[in-house]
């Protein structure tokens, strides 16, 4: 009877073993994967070892956060080639994700990389936006046009996207087209500055797609006004050597704007169907 029971808890314990071993081989296959920006690859390793692997295993925080992190940067190749429908079942999955595994690790104890995917969230978020936008899923859109807001009021969120956010990319006449928004709200005093509500930027493209040149950027101006007029006149900024061309067109908008609207008119000036009704020129 002991020779038995010896037996089995020796098997029992090489089976750990072989299964510990066996899952530190696969985080690391899938960590090298990850390093050299094969982020699909990567992923589907770690969907199997997520399968398997215990919470309490020394490698679990490892493992949770590096999962995050190519979830995160696969959402950046999917921006780039404009796979939206990818880019937001797999924004979905990142915050899935670590909403579920992040405070059942002790990540929650390593203060820096709890934060890193604090901040990430935001990027998420706006990801969200992009591709509803192009996919013209209205309701995800303002649910998470709102978060971003919300994150903006609150002070929360991380350099890079604490003033403005991507909320649009698209092609247009072979064109590469990137818009943001700012979050700043238009000021109550109209002549207390310049300002650009959203800022359409168009480049030309590589072969592979990607971004070249920048061609000239479409911007929301407010107008500056007294008692009436639009909140915002669309004006095309050129950028050349020896400053800044300034075409404004007819186009006018309110608050709030309405996005559809706002694309339809920038559309149209970038393939050239549009009249300035005035135009200056800035030196360096």
């Amino acid at each position: 009877m002991k020779t038995y029971i010896t037996t089995v808890l020796i098997s029992l314990c090489i089976a750990i073993s072989t299964n510990a071993q066996d899952i530190s081989q696969m985080v690391s296959s899938a960590d090298s994967l990850a390093e050299k920006k094969h982020f699909s690859e990567a992923i589907s390793i770690y969907k199997k070892i997520e399968a398997n692997i215990k919470h309490d295993d020394s490698l679990y925080s490892h493992y949770v956060y590096n999962y995050a992190t190519a979830l995160y940067f696969l959402s950046y190749n999917l921006l780039q080639e404009n796979k939206f429908e990818k880019l937001l079942d797999n924004s979905f999955r990142y915050l899935d994700f670590t909403e579920n595994n992040l405070m059942s690790t002790k990540l929650h104890y390593v203060k820096q990389m709890a934060l890193e995917l604090h901040y990430m969230k935001y990027w998420v978020y706006k990801n969200i936006v992009v591709a509803s936008n192009d996919l013209k899923k209205l309701e995800l859109l303002k649910k998470y046009r709102k978060l971003l807001y919300d994150g903006y009021r609150a002070s929360e969120l991380p350099p890079g996207i604490d003033e403005y956010y991507n909320f649009q990319k698209t092609i247009v006449d072979n064109k590469n087209v990137w818009g943001y928004e700012w979050f700043e709200e238009l000021p109550k005093d109209r002549n207390s500055k310049s300002f650009s509500k959203h800022v359409y930027y168009v480049y030309s493209r590589n072969e592979d797609g990607t971004d070249k040149d920048q061609l000239f950027a479409i911007h929301t101006v407010m107008f500056h006004k007294l008692d009436e007029g639009p909140d915002y006149v669309l004006t095309k900024r050129t950028y050349t050597e020896g400053g800044i061309v300034s075409e404004t067109t007819t186009e006018v908008f309110n608050e709030p704007v309405n996005l559809d609207e706002l694309y339809e008119a920038v559309e149209k000036v970038i393939k050239g169907d549009y009249t300035p009704i005035s135009r200056s020129e800035y030196k360096n």
